[in-house]
């Protein structure tokens, strides 16, 4: 792998035997700058000869290729990777966005991580062993050209420029056994997680303790205890604390899809019509059977539907303005995952009229819906056909993966009632989001209490990562 723009183009990563990995830093000038700034657990120059033992925790570097002349070569390090190269579609587990565009190393899992060193003459020639560390230079792409330049080194561009997501570029190595995480999550409007109950349930379950915002959500790591969740769940009581074990492989998603009604938005936008007729406790009760799988989602949408007829284009616009409200954290949600590489749908059983306004305003990429018919300025009382139910969730779920070479594992559904079941069953993250029963039932995660936030606690995501 070269960057272009020089006589002897700078020599970034090149393959020289299975499991063996060769960078040459040019110009010897340069060299000691840049090692200095690797400052490798505690300052990689002075640990260059000897074996600093397994440390078991992620160290952040950053590092700045300078311009240089590539005519003089004064330095190499020769890395050996303790495993073969391996490509896979997502990033490393635990791997945190940086702070400023500037940093391209990312995380580094655990050690040991020097092994020798044998100096010759001009030469500083170390044999490190990584164990997962993935390089960044994609936030360069955030930076205009100007801010760009500097950072690349003899001029070249990065590896991004085609604007494609991390996660789909190949990875060093990621052979690391999956520990589970014993997630509890509040509301962040209204805590009950406290520092003495995650104090006690990391005393029943064992595990580490990491705090993802402070009294808001935490991390339990690989609780000991084989029944953590039940016991966390029975210490938790009455408190209003959401507590899920969630896998630290591939726990960031890269598709959210959501559904709107009652999840992104607070309210079911067909009751809120039907009040505009004096209609809203005829209406909510078929909506409240068909959302807990009563009745048949298709037949009680007609049914619904047909009551509104002769309803003002000009009212549905004022219900819309002033009896809908977003859920909390519903944007914070899209756009942090948007911002990290995923692509987020809104795909709903309610209407395009109420879906496409509110995609827009809370920062979605596309929306599906169902199509109100109107004759003149009035509802006619039915909807176009084929209507978006239970199955368009999961087709349009399925489509947009293989459409952007995803697996499954990779996506993250989200919804209440049981139209919203298909999808969640086949996500990597199914959750049910202050859902019906049946719903929270079914579903492998649930969030009771927290707001759309949770959903960003449940990826590892830390709150000063949010995206607000």
């Amino acid at each position: 792998m070269h960057r272009k723009g020089t006589s002897n183009p700078l020599r970034v990563g090149h393959p020289k035997a299975p499991g063996y990995f060769r960078i040459h830093f040019h110009e010897h000038r340069h060299a000691a700058s840049l090692i200095k700034r690797l400052e490798l657990l505690l300052n990689l120059q002075g640990q260059l000869g000897r074996d600093l033992g397994n440390f078991g925790e992620s160290v952040y570097q950053g590092i700045e290729i300078e311009p240089c002349s590539a005519d003089e070569n004064h330095l190499a390090l020769d890395i050996s990777m303790r495993k073969n190269f391996r490509y896979g579609t997502e990033p490393l587990a635990g791997r945190k966005a940086s702070a400023g565009g500037h940093r391209a190393i990312k995380t580094m899992l655990s050690a040991p991580f020097v092994l020798s060193r044998r100096p010759r003459r001009n030469h500083a020639h170390g044999v490190i062993d990584l164990h997962g560390i993935s390089v960044d230079d994609e936030t360069t792409a955030l930076l205009s050209p100007r801010q760009r330049q500097p950072r690349l080194a003899a001029g070249g561009g990065t590896r991004y420029q085609d604007g494609a997501s991390l996660a789909r570029h190949s990875t060093l190595p990621k052979d690391i056994v999956a520990m589970p995480v014993l997630s509890l999550i509040a509301n962040p409007a209204d805590s009950d997680l406290d520092v003495s109950l995650a104090a006690a349930v990391v005393q029943q379950t064992g595990g580490e303790l990491n705090w993802l915002s402070h009294q808001v959500a935490c991390d339990i790591i690989e609780p000991k205890a084989p029944d953590a969740l039940a016991i966390a769940r029975d210490l938790i009581g009455q408190r209003r604390v959401d507590a899920n074990i969630v896998p630290t492989d591939g726990r960031r998603k890269l598709l959210l899809i959501a559904d709107m009604d009652s999840t992104m938005i607070e309210q079911e936008c067909i009751d809120e019509l039907a009040a505009a007729l004096d209609l809203k406790p005829q209406v909510a009760e078929i909506t409240e059977r068909a959302m807990r799988g009563e009745l048949d989602f298709g037949a009680a949408l007609d049914t619904r539907v047909a009551l509104l007829k002769g309803l003002e284009r000009a009212t549905i616009e004022a219900v819309r303005r002033e009896a809908i409200t977003l859920t909390p954290g519903g944007r914070t949600l899209v756009h942090t995952m948007k911002a990290y590489g995923a692509y987020t749908s809104l795909v709903s059983g309610g209407f395009t009229f109420f879906a496409d306004y509110f995609a827009k305003r809370i920062g979605f990429d596309e929306a599906v819906a169902n199509v109100l018919l109107f004759e003149g300025e009035q509802l006619t009382g039915t909807v176009r056909k084929p209507i978006v139910d239970k199955d368009t969730k999961r087709i349009r779920l399925e489509t947009l993966a293989a459409e952007r070479g995803l697996s499954l594992g990779q996506t993250l559904a989200v919804g209440d009632g049981a139209n919203d079941l298909d999808m969640i069953g086949i996500a990597g993250f199914g959750v049910a989001l202050h859902a019906k029963p049946a719903v929270s039932a079914a579903a492998a995660y649930r969030v009771d209490h927290g707001d759309l936030t949770a959903l960003l606690y449940l990826q590892g995501y830390e709150e000063d990562e949010f995206v607000r």
